[in-house]
């Protein structure tokens, strides 16, 4: 499905808090994304290789789960054959992995709010915004991308889930599992309470402003709707 399809109701959609939080490490950049509408979406793959190792997910575009049933059939292989020799079936694991074949783009934030925003920034920078209306901004940078004609998809935003590699009980359902393989992250990022603005292309897609450098670089050449920035203080100075 490509970007015509979405003429008629190009829709951004998904799961909106109704705040959420982007962090910068240099002042400039939050100044950028709220006074100029200026935004830098990453591909999965970049996050993958990212330079800061508390922030790199080795794995970023890559799901994997596994789950327990009571059904599970195993084939009896014999090695000299090669010949199936026996079924059975019983209790047991199943593991699955997701990959998506269109390229993936993520602009990240986090729905923690004051004063526990203050334990980011020393992973992600003392500069805030905050979005008062994730849902409007998505719309935002949405209209702007189609009347670019750099539309493929509408922008999907995703909450995080923190169980990629883990064991569940149960086999991921519905929402979860349809965002398995760009919507998932390992456990020990779950203090990031991570929600992301997700933007698809088709594989065919010639667009611009996406460079060599694996980012997406969007200019809305105007001010980003309701969204304000301020300097976070130290954890430290919070609890003084």
């Amino acid at each position: 499905m490509g970007r015509e399809s979405w003429q008629n109701h190009p829709q951004g959609h998904g799961e909106y808090p109704d705040v959420l939080y982007r962090l910068f490490d240099r002042e400039q950049y939050a100044r950028d994304f709220v006074e100029l509408g200026r935004f830098r979406f990453g591909s999965l793959a970049s996050y993958a290789e990212i330079q800061s190792e508390s922030r790199r997910d080795a794995f970023e575009g890559e799901g994997r789960v596994s789950y327990r049933t009571q059904t599970m059939i195993s084939a009896h292989i014999d090695t000299a054959t090669g010949r199936v020799v026996r079924c059975t079936e019983g209790p047991g694991v199943i593991s699955m992995s997701s990959s998506f074949g269109n390229p993936v783009f993520i602009m990240s934030f986090t729905s923690r709010s004051m004063p526990s925003l203050a334990a980011l920034s020393k992973d992600f920078g003392r500069w805030a915004v905050r979005c008062s209306q994730p849902q409007r901004l998505a719309q935002q940078i949405t209209d702007h991308l189609l009347r670019a004609g750099e539309l493929d998809f509408p922008i999907e935003c995703v909450r995080v889930r923190y169980g990629k590699g883990q064991t569940f009980d149960a086999e991921p359902a519905g929402e979860d599992r349809r965002v398995l393989a760009y919507g998932w992250k390992e456990p020990h990022f779950a203090n990031e309470c991570e929600y992301r603005f997700v933007l698809m292309i088709s594989p065919a897609s010639q667009i611009t402003s996406i460079k060599g450098d694996g980012y997406w670089y969007v200019d809305l050449g105007g001010p980003a709707v309701a969204a304000e920035m301020f300097e976070l203080q130290s954890e430290e100075s919070i609890h003084d």
